[in-house]
């Protein structure tokens, strides 16, 4: 049976183009939309690919991807040679990426995170009951990740509900640093409060789940993470604030046009459940200060 973490019904009709010219392409993907087929879900009928390309008429060529929980710019090309030098860049990790993220607990500051991440092989994922609830781990299996936080108050108590596969290890570097921060006066865990923070994210390199992982090594994970976060602060947000799903969007990319040459410059608006959560936590604000540091007071294009 069909299922859809995310999107509304059977998700939008329509998505919405941030950015469109002869060769390229932008769009805010939703959470819970595919880019495009994949084994892992096979029941799935709608992908990004699939709605752009029918959405404005001609083929698409995709250039990099979006785990499906998480939302944001997706950039596809349209013609061939635009492919292959867009994609070029982004092999090159020369497009640079901002997200925005909510994690559990204060992290604050800004950082780096240089951790290497086993290779995550393709493959299906299974459901497995975790710390307080269902979760969804990787068929692998996944052994207990040491973490670089013991010391770290906010860290305290945090195991995960899921683990990572043992297979070869890559180089991951990401950069982030903290917006904002909230301490609810609620027991979701152990505590007797629950503390929150909105992060930007940068990575600098492109691994498979490579945000999703850093923040878990932290001991700061997303909440909504099905994988590698904790089931009882999912469910706080999803029951409390009516917020399910992965809190990860890709709010800005930029990059240089692979035919002219001209540097873009985009942003994505996270979507209404993100928006919610934002809301809630009082970060609204945090969130246009953040936009205006990334130059997006007025032209999208440099």
């Amino acid at each position: 049976m069909k299922t859809y973490e995310n999107l509304e019904e059977l998700g939008p009709k329509r998505l919405e183009i941030i950015y469109q010219d002869k060769d390229l392409v932008v769009v805010n993907k939703p959470a819970g939309l595919l880019v495009h087929k994949s084994t892992m879900d096979r029941h799935e009928t709608r992908f990004a690919l699939q709605m752009t390309r029918e959405q404005i008429g001609q083929r698409v060529f995709p250039v990099h991807r979006l785990d499906k929980p998480t939302s944001g710019l997706l950039v596809f090309a349209l013609n061939r040679n635009a492919a292959r030098k867009i994609s070029f860049q982004f092999q090159k990790n020369q497009v640079k990426k901002a997200y925005l993220a909510v994690v559990r607990g204060y992290l604050q500051g800004t950082g780096i995170i240089d951790h290497w991440l086993k290779n995550i092989k393709k493959g299906k994922f299974e459901n497995r009951v975790g710390n307080g609830g269902s979760q969804t781990v990787h068929k692998n299996g996944y052994p207990q990740c040491n973490t670089a936080c013991e010391q770290n108050p906010d860290a305290r108590g945090h195991q995960g509900d899921s683990m990572e596969p043992l297979c070869p290890k890559q180089s991951a570097v990401t950069d982030y640093a903290g917006l904002a921060t909230v301490e609810l006066p609620v027991c979701v865990d152990k505590y007797p409060t629950a503390r929150y923070s909105l992060v930007a994210l940068y990575p600098g390199t492109g691994r498979r789940h490579q945000l999703r992982r850093h923040m878990k090594h932290l001991s700061h994970p997303i909440v909504g993470d099905a994988i590698y976060g904790k089931s009882c602060h999912n469910d706080f947000f999803k029951n409390k604030f009516h917020c399910k799903g992965l809190l990860l969007c890709a709010v800005n990319i930029c990059f240089f046009h692979p035919v002219t040459g001209t540097k873009i410059n985009l942003w994505a608006t996270p979507d209404k459940r993100f928006q919610l959560a934002l809301t809630h936590l009082g970060w609204e604000d945090a969130v246009v200060n953040f936009k205006k540091s990334l130059g997006h007071q007025k032209s999208q294009i440099c």
